[in-house]
């Protein structure tokens, strides 16, 4: 446990001239980004079809460039500008000056050089997109474009940071907000240091929640999942099954470990495990849930123009045996534990055998299913357990 001995406010850094005095300018029309109804998926991420919809305002997006550049051309030093996905941000690279521009994404090969580049003030305009947005110091940005909304209060601080370093001649550092991340996140909205804390607003399901990485053992905080049903949360984060299994549902919002891992040289980076990821199909690599386009080889993972519902999985199973066996949980109550298996896969389904009625009656289902022989059962996954919705007999 650690005790807090000292805190200095961001008000006092920048009086001491340690950081920059910052401005929040806000667009004098309709030329924003409405993302205050985005909704979030159960990870905590916004929906795909919200962060679709700021692909596809082209207009919206030309007429937000145009108002970048011409605050930007009055201001000595850099503009960053933050886009959405791959695709907003190759748009938003068009539609600026190419002489002096440059565009940094998951993508890009040679991103050192680029950045050498922009720290010797060689180019006017950066577009990135989840690049630069920790570990990336250019004292010499003093505009940030925020074109991209944010679901974390963090993410927020830490791209508004990459203006914040002092630079001779530096007076001050403009935030232009076009995706209403600050009146989503801060109690003044003309006040980038008023940002709520992450784990405020939660409600009492949403405690912070010791989670050790199960790669680095750095534990992390992060707030914990709703859990109506009282389920045991492994060390690592994720829900238990009844017998006390570890299952692959997490327990909490943290989608990556916050820890630190050595790269040798006293140089570090940031701990790879994910507890919410999504591999591409293509080169296997595991990107973070809400990635559109792998951050490795840039293949899209999520076709923006699917009308697919991704809140629930749900698929078919042939079966080729069953067993089943019935026993006690660790708390004492009896439970049948039933396994449904192929030559690739095995997947196993707990009853509660209660007088409860909802339980009785997926028991009776799966009695009845069973005496006729099962082929095949179409599942869906709730909270890391397996419900079964239909069984196919044959």
């Amino acid at each position: 446990m650690y005790k807090l001995v000292h805190s200095i406010s961001p008000y006092d850094l920048i009086k001491r001239g340690y950081l920059c005095d910052t401005e929040v300018i806000y667009p004098s029309d309709e030329n924003y980004y409405h993302t205050l109804h985005f909704k979030l998926n159960k990870h905590g991420s916004f929906m795909s079809e919200n962060l679709h919809d700021i692909e596809i305002s082209h207009e919206k997006t030309a007429n937000i460039i145009h108002d970048v550049i011409s605050f930007s051309e009055q201001r000595n030093g850099i503009t960053i500008i933050f886009a959405t996905t791959i695709k907003h941000a190759k748009e938003i690279f068009l539609l600026l000056p190419t002489e002096k521009s440059l565009i940094i994404t998951s993508e890009t090969k040679n991103r050192k050089a680029l950045i050498n580049k922009i720290k010797s003030g060689a180019v006017k305009y950066i577009v990135n997109v989840q690049v630069l947005t920790t570990g990336f110091d250019a004292p010499n940005i003093n505009v940030i474009a925020l074109l991209r909304p944010t679901e974390s209060k963090t993410l927020l601080q830490q791209m508004i940071g990459r203006g914040l370093r002092t630079a001779p001649g530096k007076e001050k550092c403009y935030v232009l907000d076009y995706a209403e991340n600050i009146k989503r996140h801060c109690k003044d909205d003309r006040d980038i240091f008023s940002v709520e804390k992450e784990i405020e607003k939660q409600g009492k399901e949403s405690k912070p929640i010791e989670v050790t990485c199960p790669d680095c053992h750095h534990i992390n905080m992060f707030a914990a999942l709703p859990n109506p049903d009282k389920l045991k949360i492994s060390k690592s984060g994720y829900f238990m099954t009844l017998t006390s299994d570890e299952t692959e549902m997490p327990a909490h919002l943290g989608r990556r470990c916050n820890g630190l891992v050595s790269v040798g040289n006293n140089e570090y980076k940031r701990c790879a495990y994910r507890w919410s990821g999504k591999e591409c199909d293509k080169c296997g690599h595991d990107n973070d849930i809400t990635a559109r386009d792998c951050e490795k080889c840039g293949h899209e993972l999520i076709n923006p123009d699917s009308k697919l519902s991704h809140s629930r999985f749900t698929t078919y199973f042939d079966v080729n045996k069953v067993t089943f066996s019935e026993t006690n949980s660790k708390k004492g109550n009896p439970i049948r534990v039933v396994k449904f298996s192929n030559a690739n896969k095995e997947i196993t389904v707990f009853f509660m055998l209660t007088n409860d009625f909802w339980f009785k009656k997926k028991v009776s289902e799966f009695d009845k299913a069973y005496a006729k022989g099962i082929s095949k059962i179409k599942y869906e996954i709730r909270k890391g357990f397996v419900n079964v919705l239909e069984y196919i007999t044959e």
